[in-house]
């Protein structure tokens, strides 16, 4: 029964290899900063061909170091960053242009809404001070309204009174200055 022989390559711990390299973005231009562990895709290492073979002769271990240059000296096992990654395919994709013209229009509205807000503010308590000015004055007036009523309710009694006295002590007089001068209606008034 021939024997067969299986060649198989010593893995190392990590067998993907792990960027230490930070990114070169900076807070301003990138403002989310993905997490070292979670943002980042690994692609898989090259493959390797098994060799099996019948013989004995064929069978080789190759040594750690060799397996661990071999990985993190290929170019194609470098780690990706997949926000990074989307991020610049999205740049690459979307014009930011109408988006910040929209944002700068927005701005814009805004500023003009807040300054006609601040002037509507202004107006309204403009008009309940001169509101509160119309009040008093209204009322000042009611109050001089009410002064010269109550001041010719007085006059007319007191001119009432010295017509009675009058008429009383000087009847003849009073009858002939009556007529040549009619009597004003001041219960009219």
């Amino acid at each position: 029964m021939p024997s067969a022989t299986y060649s198989y390559a010593v893995q190392p711990a990590a067998p993907w290899a792990v960027s230490t390299k930070t990114s070169a973005y900076t807070a301003a231009s990138q403002p989310y900063q993905p997490s070292p562990v979670y943002g980042q895709l690994y692609q898989p290492p090259p493959s390797r061909s098994e060799s099996i073979s019948t013989g004995g002769s064929s069978y080789s271990i190759p040594s750690r170091a060799q397996s661990v240059s071999s990985y993190s000296g290929s170019e194609s096992s470098r780690p990706v960053d997949a926000i990074s990654y989307m991020g610049e395919r999205l740049n690459r994709v979307m014009d930011p242009t109408p988006l910040d013209r929209s944002l700068a229009i927005q701005a814009q509205r805004s500023g003009e809404l807040n300054a006609k807000t601040r002037e509507l503010q202004a107006l309204q308590a403009l008009a309940q001070s001169r509101l509160k000015s119309a009040r008093r004055n209204f009322a000042d007036g009611v109050q001089a309204a009410r002064d010269v009523q109550r001041d010719l309710e007085w006059t007319q009694e007191r001119v009432g009174v010295l017509n009675q006295k009058v008429a009383q002590r000087w009847p003849d007089q009073y009858t002939t200055a009556s007529s040549r001068f009619p009597r004003l209606p001041l219960e009219d008034c």
